[in-house]
């Protein structure tokens, strides 16, 4: 098979991944199955499993799954390798680091850039680059690493007939054109950025049986082998009747192997108590105890003498002798040549290696395990670690058993796998245990306070924090039937992880902390990776002040510390990555030492024996991010603590470095975090009640929002619902969009929460202090058509915060509370409109309404479903024209159409003409348009009206002076009413940060 064969199905997946026009991710999916399946069918002779090696090309389109095979190749790697390989000179020499620049792609892009100019000449050698001939060349390159697995090591040649890596790799890329060297680079860095493999669909069109197999043997070239030796007259793509008989059948053959890693079931992290209480879907889950150290399957063949433990990691890496000195305590614990072992030929368990402090008496730190375990013969990041003490040592936490002899339990619910697990294990202290669990049934309503209280006995404790498992759900299934055991076949087949830095609502209970930001570089890898183009910068430099005394006191020279650095690739949201981006671009420079030694306005001190690399870029001006971790870790080769798996937040703008966290803050952290006493009932009574009150805390704000919202909606006045009735234009109703959406569209802007728009246009208010005027609406009213309210939407990020200033009455839901002032009184909102100037027969005033500083931008709508071209959302700035209104008291009631302009049938009612208005509008309908159904708010900063220049011809004095303390009392209330929503909301956000 040709390796263009694979080229051509990249390049079209590379196509979807890079195309300009913006599509969603269901579409973008969708096109690249079907992109997928017909390249499958275009070259399905070639691609028939019974024709090919399936391994090979496995291997190639997901070349992730082959962990067994480790290159020792990395980017920097192939620069050297590529010019040595073609003999080029200077000129393309450095337009092969151009990839280095943002915006060039990657090495892959520079490598078919550079090679597009002898596509056109011959290729030496014999024939094209074929599939297997580039599989054999990896394999060989893999064999001489000591980081490969055993298997593929055994497959070195002997030391004479050894090849180096060039020569290996010279008449690959010599065959190779242009579009094939580049893929087959990111082969080598097994990187197929921007593109996504898609595993489940490219199993499943292979074989249908090859994706439930890979449950059971996660091991490609295993998994193949299998389905052509035992299955082999099994046909690949059945009908579905045929699938399910075919299923019935080969049921049984389906089952774990020794010395082949099992997968693992899939995880969800819950975001939430609530998210939490909704994946268990109220059936009977085992809470247990995540321990913090290095998974462990454990292969136990005992038909061979010498080697009959086999460990593999996480990751599916062979890690057998690198954990030589857990070997005795597995023996030990599964009581191997005694007469109590539980088994007489074979078994698979899985745990958890720790360290263990028998001087503390309690597991050591996650740091410790370095100092015990060997990397392929090497210690690795322990030049600052105190040397290994008598009193620690390794420890085997056990939690599952999947095979028993001929007893495959892996099928078997999780509680009858506990039960045969404990016969096996034999117990010691500090040396062999069983992960700590409980089971609590999500069906009881008592269920939530139980997680809760067990929850907060882990994080008490220091603990990582919660797994819980399905109990009554088999370990891998394909719909089998059990031994000796009932499943429930509507019970959860997924893992749930609960952890302090996964909840958000814990708020202060997690690990946070603000960093500064001094420096930044480009990687092209993280850079194919990211939804965003035109990135400058992917990865940044995390910095602590070291010298926080003196620069205060004595303004000395700020000193920081590189703690760290964060890429990214799922370590920083979009937002906060644009953000820095385009901050950045303002106080960075070029780092050169000479540069920046004598024009740097603070000092670097790097991390000692540290593989990082230099940063490209420093900051003047320190960028300050907020960092969540997953607890403290003592960095490889320092004696300082550092967040774990450390993940960017926010991207404070209102901070300075005088806010961020200082080294001996840092550590100060770190020790309170890992010196945590042993919690007595009460204090664990006390936490618990701390969370279920913070909960109790947000359920209740969600409440009061939803029951408030309800109030406003429900209210309504006389006078509003005769104004809507009395008026044609706003009684006209337009008809919804054909794609019915009703789901809110705004949003709040300080705290995301999504809010219905009826609440915030569809305001009525209550007659109660005023029942002989009653008040008129300043929004549109209930009659007038809700779809028009759902398609608004509330860009945030079209504007600077706090930039804006405009006369508003404000809204208590949508403003920025902290930039508002104290609402006005009365006499200091209004202008007195009975020393209005008198002009002819026509009298006006102007009413001023308070300052106040808002950030919401209102767009204009998306186009109905029904038109052939959608336009875009307007974003700009507020449009200073004054809204104008007309009223007449003469004639209330009627409208002239003349002083509208026509629109469209569905529209939006649209403010009239001055030019072409007599004026025959009563004041409840000048409200209406005032406010207006927001189709024609093409940008507004906030929801309240400008200042409203008011206009009506000569009307008797009574009238007037009617109209005057109605709209006096009607602006005032709505002052007041705003004021008193503003400090409940504060009252309630105060109460949430607490």
């Amino acid at each position: 098979m040709k390796f263009s064969i694979i080229t051509e199905l990249l390049e079209s997946l590379e196509r979807f991944e890079t195309h300009p026009k913006p599509v969603s991710k269901s579409e973008k999916e969708r096109s690249k199955r079907v992109a997928f399946e017909s390249w499958f069918r275009k070259y399905q002779t070639e691609l028939s499993p019974h024709e090919i090696d399936l391994g090979a090309i496995l291997s190639t389109l997901l070349p992730h799954k082959r962990s067994d095979r480790v290159y020792a190749i990395q980017q920097e790697t192939l620069v050297r390798l590529v010019p040595r390989i073609f003999g080029f000179g200077v000129a393309n020499t450095r337009s092969l680091q151009s990839f280095r620049e943002p915006g060039k792609g990657d090495l892959g892009n520079s490598v078919q850039r550079v090679l597009a100019q002898f596509d056109s000449s011959s290729r030496p050698g014999s024939g094209p680059l074929m599939l297997r001939e580039v599989d054999k060349a990896l394999t060989e390159i893999a064999s001489q690493q000591p980081h490969s697995s055993p298997r593929i090591r055994a497959l070195a040649l002997e030391e004479s007939q050894r090849r180096d890596r060039q020569t290996i790799l010279n008449p690959l890329f010599k065959k190779a054109y242009s579009k094939d060297a580049k893929w087959l680079v990111r082969l080598i860095l097994k990187d197929f950025s921007p593109v996504l493999m898609d595993e489940p669909l490219i199993l499943k069109c292979f074989h249908f049986l090859l994706p439930g197999l890979m449950k059971f043997q996660d091991d490609l070239l295993e998994a193949t082998r299998f389905l052509k030796e035992s299955l082999g007259h099994v046909p690949a793509c059945p009908s579905d009747r045929e699938r399910k008989s075919i299923m019935q059948i080969v049921d049984r053959q389906l089952q774990p192997v020794l010395g082949v890693k099992v997968g693992r079931p899939n995880f969800h992290k819950a975001r939430s108590v609530k998210h939490c209480l909704q994946l268990a879907r109220g059936h009977k889950w085992v809470v247990e105890r995540k321990y913090d150290g290095e998974y462990c399957e454990i292969h136990v063949d005992l038909a061979t003498k010498e080697n009959m433990i086999q460990i593999f990691s996480k990751s599916g890496k062979d890690s057998t002798k690198d954990r030589h000195k857990l070997h005795a305590t597995i023996m030990e614990s599964l009581q191997i040549g005694t007469q109590r072992c539980a088994f007489q030929q074979r078994c698979i368990v899985l745990g958890e290696m720790v360290v263990y402090d028998d001087r503390e008496d309690r597991i050591a730190d996650f740091d410790k395990i370095r100092k015990h375990i060997r990397r392929s013969g090497r210690l690795i990041g322990t030049s600052a670690d105190s040397q290994c003490h008598p009193w620690e040592h390794l420890k085997i936490v056990y939690f599952d058993v999947l095979v028993i002899d001929d007893n495959f339990t892996l099928s078997l619910p999780y509680l009858e796998r506990r039960r045969i697990l404990s016969t096996m294990v034999k117990l010691r202290h500090g040396r062999a245990a069983r992960a700590e669990r409980v089971t609590v049934d999500f069906s009881d309503p008592c269920a939530e306070r139980r997680v809760l209280e067990h929850f907060a006995i882990a994080r008490y404790r220091g603990h990582e924090g919660l797994i819980l498992k399905p109990a009554d759900a088999p370990y891998i299934s394909l719909g089998r039937s059990s031994h000796g055991g009932e499943t429930n076949a509507t019970s959860p087949r997924y893992f749930i992880k609960m952890k302090a830095d996964y909840m958000e609502e814990l708020g202060g209970g997690r690990d946070v902390a603000d960093f500064a930001i001094i420096g930044a570089r480009y990687n092209p890898q993280q850079a194919q990776k990211s939804s965003m183009r035109n990135l400058r910068w992917t990865t940044f430099y995390l910095g602590c002040l070291v010298n926080t005394k003196s620069v205060l006191q004595c303004n000395s020279k700020p000193r920081y510390r590189i703690v760290g650095m964060i890429s990214q690739d799922h370590c920083i949201p979009d937002a906060v990555l644009k953000s820095i981006n385009i901050h950045g671009s303002f106080v960075a420079d070029e780092f050169t030492q000479t540069h920046f030694k004598s024009e740097s306005p603070f000092e670097i001190e790097y991390i000692h024996n540290s593989n990082l690399l230099p940063m490209s870029h420093y900051f003047k001006e320190p960028m300050v991010v907020e960092v969540l971790g997953s607890g403290f870790v003592k960095m490889p080769n320092e004696s300082i603590y550092m967040l774990r798996h450390p993940r960017m937040l926010k991207h404070h703008l209102d901070r300075s470095w005088e806010d961020t966290v200082s080294l001996d803050d840092l550590q100060t952290m770190a020790e309170e975090a890992h010196s945590l006493p042993i919690p007595s009932q009460e204090e664990i009574n006390k936490t618990s009640q701390r969370y279920r009150d913070l909960i109790n805390a947000i359920k209740a704000k969600e409440s009061q929002r939803t029951n408030d919202s309800l109030k406003i909606a429900q209210e309504t006045t006389p006078r509003s619902i005769e104004s809507v009735m009395s008026t044609p234009m706003i009684a006209r109703t337009r008809r919804s969009p054909r794609s019915g959406r009703t789901q809110p569209l705004l949003v709040r802007i300080d705290t995301g929460d999504r809010v219905q728009p009826i609440e915030a246009f569809a305001s009525s208010y209550s007659t109660t202090d005023m029942p002989e005027l009653g008040i008129a609406r300043l929004g549109p009213t209930d009659n007038t058509n809700s779809s028009a309210l759902r398609e608004i939407n509330i860009h945030s990020s079209s504007i600077t915060l706090n930039t804006v200033a405009k006369d508003a009455i404000p809204s208590s839901r949508f403003t920025n509370y902290d930039s508002l002032p104290t609402p006005p009184s009365t006499e200091e909102a209004l202008r007195k409109v009975s020393d209005m100037p008198q002009c002819g027969k026509t009298s006006t005033a102007v009413v001023e309404l308070p300052l106040v500083k808002a950030e919401e931008v209102v767009s204009q709508p998306p186009q109905q479903s029904y038109k052939k071209k959608r336009s875009r959302s307007r974003q700009g700035i507020f449009d200073p024209a004054p809204v104008h209104a007309w009223l007449d008291a003469r004639s209330p009631g009627e409208c002239c159409s003349s002083a509208l302009p026509k629109r469209r049938k569905h529209s939006a009612p649209t403010t009239p003409d001055p030019s072409r208005c007599p004026a025959t509008i009563s004041s409840g309908e000048a409200a209406q348009v005032v406010a207006g159904p927001p189709s024609e708010l093409r940008s507004v900063k906030g929801f309240g009206a400008r200042p409203a220049l008011i206009s009506a011809t000569s009307m008797p004095a009574p009238a007037r002076e009617l109209e005057i303390v109605h709209l006096r009392r009607t602006l005032s209330y709505h002052i007041e009413e705003s004021a008193r929503a503003l400090k409940k909301l504060q009252a309630l956000e105060s109460d949430s940060e607490t």
